[in-house]
């Protein structure tokens, strides 16, 4: 396999993770703001059920905090492909 196809397999797995962690949402309840926000560890999007004014239906997105969410996700599994590709030059794996 050569750098290339690891670094898109990264990229690509990465975005993946982000994308898919964006789609969990965690619902958080206090008295004037109740809203679910959506990606992990950094949350990127996020969806206002209820303030201190009534009920609202509003969503908001945040570019920043996704590009650092997705940078967080590239390191994690990039460091994985990585202890695995050291382990496998120590003692080559056959699958």
């Amino acid at each position: 396999m050569s750098i290339v196809e690891q670094i898109l397999i990264i990229v690509i797995s990465a975005l993946m993770i982000c994308l898919l962690t964006g789609l969990s949402g965690i619902e958080r309840n206090m008295p004037d703001f109740v809203h679910v926000d959506f990606g992990l560890p950094i949350p990127w999007r996020r969806h206002t059920l209820n303030t201190i004014a009534g009920p609202v239906d509003k969503w908001e997105l945040n570019l920043v905090a996704f590009a650092i969410d997705l940078v967080f996700w590239l390191v994690v599994i990039g460091s994985i492909m990585m202890a695995l590709f050291l382990m496998s030059v120590k003692a080559p794996v056959s699958f």
